[in-house]
C-alpha cells in the first residue's frame, strides 16, 4: 500500500491563493475587479478597488463562517476594527479580519471612512452662534438644521476627528466640535446706572406679574407678557390655561426668552417657567397669556 503524503500549506500562503487576491508592492491586498462585477450594487462596487479595499467595522460585529445570516460566528470584532474586503456581492460581504480569518459580515456594518465611527457619550453642549447640523460628518454634506446662539445640543458620539455626533428633535446629525461650547453665554450686566440689564439686576424682586401689572422685575430679569389674541402660537391647543389666564405646559408657565434655548426651565416670579418661544429682548421673560 502506498502512503499518501499530506501537504500542509502555511496560513499566510493560503491567503495568497484566494481567488482574485494578491499582495501589491506596499504589502496591501489588491483585487481582480472581474469577480465583483456581477450581482453587486454599483455604489458599493465602486468601493472595491486597490485604493479603497481597507474598510472598518462601524459597530461590534459577529463575523460569520458562511455566507448566511444563520451561520455560526467565527469571531467577534469591535467597532473601528480594520478589515479587508474580499467581495461585495449581495447583503453579506466577504472579509479578512486582522487575525487572518475569512468570514462574512453585513454590508451595513462596513465603512471606508474611520471618521464615521463614533464612541457613544452623553453630554450637553451649546452652539456658539448660527451653526449648521450636517447629515454626515463631512463639510460638503447637506445641512439638515441650523442652531441658534446658545441652543442646547445633545452629544451622543465622539471620535478623534472634527465632528460630534448629535441628536436634535429625534434626528441624528453632525456638528463641528469647534462650533460648540460647554456653557451658555452669560447675560451681560453692566456696571453703574446705564443699561437695562444693570437697572433690572439692581431693582431686585418686585412681586409678580399680573394683568394689571404688565412689567415686573425678578431675579435680574424683566418680566412682561404677550397675548394669544395677538400672537397665536401653533402649540396653543396643547397647553392648558389657568384661572389667571396664564398658559401652562404641564407644571410650567409657558414663556418666550431669546437668550435661552427652547426647553430651558428656570425660576420666575410665578413659579417655574419653560422657554417655548422667542422674539423678545435678551434678559426678558415674556409670559404667554390669554388676555
Amino acid at each position: 500500500m502506498k502512503r499518501r503524503l499530506l501537504h500542509i500549506i502555511p496560513v499566510t500562503a493560503a491567503v495568497l491563493f484566494l481567488s482574485g487576491l494578491q499582495l501589491d508592492a506596499s504589502g496591501n491586498f489588491a483585487f481582480s475587479t472581474e469577480q465583483y462585477t456581477q450581482d453587486t450594487q454599483t455604489t458599493f462596487t465602486q468601493l472595491v478597488d486597490s485604493e479603497k479595499q481597507v474598510m472598518y467595522l462601524n459597530a461590534e460585529t459577529n463575523v460569520l463562517e458562511e455566507e448566511s445570516n444563520v451561520s455560526s460566528t467565527i469571531e467577534t470584532d469591535g467597532k473601528g476594527t480594520q478589515v479587508h474586503l474580499l467581495s461585495a456581492a449581495g447583503e453579506l460581504c466577504k472579509i479578512i479580519t486582522p487575525s487572518g480569518k475569512v468570514g462574512y459580515v453585513n454590508r451595513n456594518k462596513l465603512t471606508t471612512n474611520v471618521e464615521d465611527i463614533f464612541t457613544e457619550i452623553d453630554e450637553t453642549k451649546y452652539s456658539i452662534g448660527d451653526v449648521e447640523i450636517k447629515q454626515l460628518p463631512q463639510e460638503e454634506s447637506s445641512t439638515i438644521q441650523t442652531l441658534s446662539l446658545d441652543e442646547a445640543v445633545h452629544i451622543i458620539g465622539t471620535n478623534d476627528f472634527s465632528y460630534f455626533e448629535i441628536e436634535k428633535d429625534g434626528v441624528k446629525g453632525y456638528v463641528l466640535k469647534d462650533n460648540l461650547k460647554d456653557e451658555k453665554t452669560p447675560i451681560p450686566v453692566t456696571s453703574g446706572t446705564e443699561g437695562f440689564s444693570a437697572v433690572w439686576a439692581n431693582m431686585g424682586n418686585t412681586g409678580t406679574i399680573t394683568k394689571a401689572k404688565g412689567v415686573n422685575y425678578f431675579d435680574g430679569r424683566r418680566e412682561t407678557y404677550y397675548s394669544s389674541n395677538v400672537l397665536y402660537h401653533y402649540l396653543t391647543p396643547t397647553w392648558t390655561l389657568d384661572e389667571e389666564g396664564f398658559y401652562h405646559d404641564g407644571d410650567y408657565y409657558v414663556v418666550a426668552a431669546s437668550d435661552m434655548p427652547k426647553g430651558t426651565t428656570f425660576s420666575c416670579s410665578k413659579g417655574t417657567c419653560i422657554v417655548l418661544d422667542t422674539g423678545c429682548p435678551a434678559g426678558t421673560t415674556d409670559y404667554y397669556v390669554a388676555w
